[in-house]
């Protein structure tokens, strides 16, 4: 039987690869962990590459299904909008540091569009994210809150489309010149970045060395956090990885199980819905 013709990624990382003269957008060559950083994640990720994007926009739809639906109380939408909105803007902040470099390494000039198809949905979807954080509607106000869920409406409709061309075309076509080893490298890779919360803490080693005292990265909470540009995320980013070497990456560690267990709930969900719509029953969540 004739070998097939397909090339399979299998050789060196993705951080080994030098970027191609005909790439589109240049990217820096780390995929997540920065040069020179010893930190690696203790386990292994139970996802692939593929899975763990899918458990992130799951979890991500999930909330979205939660603020649309009429039964949810309103005291409960605030910390439900602020929460879809710090995952979406991680999210992009993930795929930035892992995915789109990829892609472009991997796919070369296809795999480069593919990348900056994606970065200007997020970029036009996080105009809207950044309304809805900034605009403090009064959650009491029927018409108010006719307004945010309107946004919320229209945020979802194009990033629905987005997820579903993004899982269903982009994502598919990449795995299919990769191997194994290196979805499962990728997932770990984005599995890293999941530490990058609001609620992320590094050490003030310059107060005192021998003391280590946490701080807040984002002290303003949720606000700072989606208020604050994508490349300046990339670089808190790096140091929150370069400082953990301070306490042995514990901090992190911790923050990145527990949002690996909410990813996988996520998983769960999405699952189960999409056998629910394939088998006729439905998803019980509403539309996104």
């Amino acid at each position: 039987m004739k070998p097939s013709a397909k090339k399979r990624f299998t050789g060196a990382t993705i951080i080994d690869i030098m970027p191609r003269d005909d790439i589109l957008v240049k990217q820096p060559t780390s995929v997540a962990t920065p040069p020179n950083s010893t930190f690696t994640l203790p386990f292994s990720t139970p996802f692939t590459f593929p899975e763990i994007i899918d458990a992130d926009h799951f979890t991500i739809n999930g909330l979205a299904r939660r603020i649309r639906s009429s039964s949810t109380p309103a005291i409960e939408l605030r910390s439900l909008i602020f929460e879809v909105c710090w995952r979406l803007i991680r999210h992009d902040l993930s795929e930035d540091l892992v995915m789109r470099p990829a892609f472009a390494n991997v796919l070369g000039k296809p795999g480069a569009e593919m990348a900056e198809h994606d970065r200007r949905d997020h970029m036009r979807g996080r105009e809207i994210l950044l309304k809805l954080v900034n605009s403090e509607p009064d959650f009491e106000d029927p018409a108010a809150m006719r307004r945010v869920l309107g946004m919320v409406g229209d945020l979802f409709d194009e990033l629905g489309e987005h997820m579903a061309i993004e899982s269903g075309e982009h994502i598919p076509k990449f795995c299919t010149v990769i191997d194994q080893e290196t979805s499962q490298r990728l997932a770990r890779d984005y599995a890293m970045t999941l530490c990058m919360t609001p609620y992320i803490t590094t050490f003030n080693v310059d107060a005192d060395p021998r003391m280590l005292t946490p701080v807040l990265m984002f002290p303003g909470g949720v606000k700072t956090y989606v208020n604050t540009d994508l490349t300046v995320l990339r670089r808190i980013y790096n140091e929150v990885i370069k400082d953990a070497k301070h306490d042995n990456g514990k901090r992190i560690k911790e923050e990145i199980e527990k949002e690996i267990e909410r990813l996988k709930v996520g998983k769960w969900l999405g699952y189960n819905e999409r056998k629910a719509l394939r088998e006729g029953k439905g998803g019980g969540m509403g539309k996104l």
